[in-house]
């Protein structure tokens, strides 16, 4: 019998891994975003600061890892699902993080978690605090 392999980090869930059906799905904003609501980007080929990033028809996205890299001032933070990019409008948080600046520019910060997002949905931080912030996250895709 062979072992099945098992995706997963320090995040509380682990994903059988299935070829075809399941896919790790990288995310970032890479703007210096001045406290603007901004929805995560994914790849794109030739492009480099990627596309906007929906989770597709029939699938659903499991978020299993959060880092803000860096930030110019204390983050208050909403992760937000949402139907319209770049907007906390109408967005559903699905989940909180605070971090404070204390440790200067380089106090980068890895948040595991589990959050589910379903077709049509952006993942979208939202920054109360206000300031600039550096996002980076990766989850799974997979189909619903």
């Amino acid at each position: 019998m062979t072992e099945p392999n098992v995706l997963g980090n320090i995040s509380p869930a682990k994903f059988l891994f299935d070829s075809g059906n399941t896919e790790i799905i990288n995310l970032f904003r890479d703007e210096w975003n001045d406290g603007a609501t901004i929805s995560l980007m994914h790849e794109d080929a030739g492009v480099d600061n990627g596309q906007t990033y929906i989770v597709p028809a029939s699938r659903v996205f499991y978020l299993l890892s959060f880092q803000i890299s860096k930030s110019s001032s204390d983050v208050t933070l909403s992760i937000q699902s949402n139907t319209s990019p770049d907007t906390a409008t109408g967005g559903t948080t699905k989940a909180r993080i605070f971090q404070s600046n204390t440790v200067g520019w380089q106090n980068g910060q890895l948040f595991p978690m589990c959050v589910k997002f379903v077709a049509g949905e952006y993942v979208t931080p939202y920054n109360a605090g206000g300031g600039n912030v550096f996002y980076s996250a990766w989850g799974v895709e997979c189909d619903a």
